[in-house]
């Protein structure tokens, strides 16, 4: 019995003290980690392998001092940065690509003093068709930066890298398709930033493009009027920027009446006159306008979608418009004119112009029903209470076209101020009930250039034609017109 005590007492001892050392070891490895880390701390900054501009740039020196190194590419940023490398240093992308924004300002200043003085060194391609093609790429992505001063030096470098490669470049259409496609599509998501000073800036940015010819205006009404995210196609803000860029396109650089790019532009400023917000009718009316300075009379086969109280006041506003005019378009009123007074008898016909023409008093302009019984008296009478195009506001008790309904409740109707554009669908409801209305979770935003939103059942009628429309209301039979 004494000696297995003996062994076991050994055997307990062994494993003790294996345990121990284990213990040991495992409190030395922090304190180990501690020191090395104390000591690189302490120990004098030895900055990265930097392009020789940024050393010798005092300014730039000291905002490197105050930083870390910038660090090395995450697979992420590799991946973005794959393309440039055969353009830029490694050192200047890993800046560029940090996550550190202090780091990608820098990137920005580095380019920038190389373009400048055209003394290369970041910049690793000695091809100019290459760099020029390349800075603007990765300029694209430093414009969409989330930091305001990265984001408008980016956009400053853009300016300055379409002046400094003014000249005419051999061989740059070979490089240009995607880099130039990418600057263009982030200046234009730009446009309808949320801060003033980014959409003003991104929106100088593009117009300045055209004067380098490599370039041209050309490729940047292409571009607009082509296929882009789903954010710049539907927000007010990016079209309303998208138009004012057409506007100023087309003073400055369309100046022959047939020229390939006005049938782009008058296409795109009556999809405008179309539109749901007042903002982007106006600026629609106003682009159609210098389109009739430029093309008179031809401006009519672009006019076939729009109604025909559109195209009276487009036809009065081109009476009147004058070069360089930057007066506000009256908005169409959109009450149809009846001599029916809703509180009972007849009133006398309002000042405005009547919808209905002389050679069409046996049909009605709205629904296109033909009777050969209809007067002038009748004709009232059927848009009054029967026309299933039209809608008796519950309000002001006047008669609307119902695809109209929404804009008449928020800016024409008495009782507009009880009445509020909910932000996801843009119907009109009342203020009161706005709450109730995004709680029920029924709406959803409609893409205008693919579908008109019925203000009554809040269908999507498909495609946005008037042709579309009408079936909606006359064959369909919409659900929500009495």
């Amino acid at each position: 019995q004494m000696c297995i005590r003996d062994r076991d007492k050994k055997m307990y001892s062994k494993m003790y003290s294996k345990i121990a050392r284990q213990a040991t070891e495992e409190k030395e490895i922090p304190r180990e980690r501690s020191r090395q880390i104390k000591a690189r701390k302490e120990a004098p900054h030895i900055p990265a392998k930097l392009p020789e501009e940024v050393k010798g740039s005092e300014e730039l020196g000291r905002k490197l001092d105050a930083e870390e190194n910038p660090e090395q590419l995450s697979k992420k940023a590799k991946k973005l940065a794959d393309p440039y490398l055969p353009h830029f240093t490694l050192p200047l992308l890993q800046m560029a690509f940090s996550k550190t924004w202090t780091f990608r300002e820098l990137a920005i200043e580095t380019l920038k003093r190389e373009v400048s003085t055209g003394k290369f060194s970041a910049i690793s391609t000695k091809d100019r068709a290459q760099a020029f093609a390349a800075l603007l790429g990765l300029m694209g992505y430093l414009v969409m930066d989330s930091v305001l001063p990265v984001s408008l030096k980016a956009m400053d470098l853009v300016d300055l890298v379409a002046e400094s490669f003014a000249d005419s470049i051999d061989g740059i259409k070979g490089y240009f398709g995607g880099e130039l496609d990418s600057c263009l599509s982030a200046l234009l998501e730009q446009v309808g930033n949320n801060n003033a000073k980014i959409r003003k800036k991104a929106q100088e940015t593009f117009v300045n493009l055209p004067t380098n010819p490599n370039i041209g205006a050309k490729a940047l009404i292409s571009h607009i009027s082509g296929s882009q995210s789903k954010k710049t196609q539907q927000s007010a803000r990016h079209i309303q920027g998208k138009l004012q860029i057409l506007h100023t396109l087309l003073r400055q650089h369309v100046s022959k009446s047939k020229d390939p790019l006005i049938p782009i532009i008058a296409r795109m400023g009556v999809a405008g006159v179309n539109h749901a917000s007042n903002e982007i009718r106006t600026k629609a009316y106003e682009l159609l306008a210098s389109v009739h300075e430029l093309i008179g009379g031809g401006i009519n086969e672009y006019l076939g979608e729009l109604r025909q109280a559109q195209i009276d006041l487009l036809k009065a506003k081109f009476k009147k418009s004058k070069p360089n005019s930057q007066e506000r378009v009256e908005e169409p009123k959109v009450i149809v004119t009846t001599k029916i007074n809703p509180k009972g008898g007849k009133s006398k016909p309002k000042a405005r112009k009547p919808v209905i023409g002389e050679d069409s008093e046996k049909q009605c302009e709205y629904c296109g029903k033909r009777d050969p019984r209809f007067n002038e008296d009748s004709l009232d009478l059927h848009m009054y209470k029967r026309c299933p195009m039209l809608y008796l506001c519950p309000n002001c008790k006047n008669v609307i076209e119902i695809i109209n309904l929404n804009f008449h409740l928020l800016s024409e109707c008495s009782a507009a101020d009880n009445y509020e554009s909910c932000s996801i669908c843009d119907a009109a409801v009342l203020r009161d009930e706005i709450d109730e209305h995004l709680q029920e979770g029924n709406c959803s935003a409609c893409d205008p250039e693919k579908a008109i939103k019925c203000p009554l059942c809040r269908a999507e009628v498909k495609p946005a034609t008037s042709k579309a429309w009408k079936s909606h209301i006359l064959n369909d039979k919409c659900p929500g017109n009495p």
